[in-house]
């Protein structure tokens, strides 16, 4: 049994963290020492970890409670439907993140060249620049 400084301490999180995920119902204690302190057994550590792991990956405290909140385990549907979600985001995310380091690389090839003659990039070649990358993302 772990009191709640050393399963904070256990898995890198702040003992508030564990006490805001009780309130949520994500997490409880397994019984409380004659002094009154929280003690955790083997199930809330593997419980935290695995919020920790849910959350990493993108999922919400919200989702979180959605999940174990599941009383007959986890319906796998639904574990697939939320995972299936999460990979949709991420590929958004990274084609987002593609397209702006598209943009960097023209900017910087952009500025290399203008600064290499001697000059500088004027108003309405960073304009064409921006508006460019702009419209390959449809906007």
């Amino acid at each position: 049994m772990m009191r709640i400084g050393e399963l904070a301490k256990t898995v890198g999180v702040n003992s508030s963290a564990i006490r805001y995920y009780e309130d949520l119902g994500l997490l409880s204690a397994t019984t409380r020492s004659a002094g009154g302190y929280r003690l955790f057994d083997a199930t809330a550590l593997q419980r935290l970890q695995l919020i920790q792991f849910g959350r990493r990956l993108g999922f919400t405290l919200e989702d979180m409670q959605g999940l174990f909140s599941q009383t007959e385990g986890w319906d796998h549907d639904d574990v697939m439907a939320r995972l299936n979600q999460k990979i949709a985001e991420s590929e958004t995310m990274i084609a987002a993140l593609q397209q702006t380091h598209q943009t960097m690389l023209a900017l910087r090839n952009k500025l290399e060249t203008t600064w290499d003659r001697g000059d500088c990039l004027q108003t309405d070649e960073l304009a064409a620049l921006i508006g460019s990358n702009d419209k390959t993302r449809g906007a």
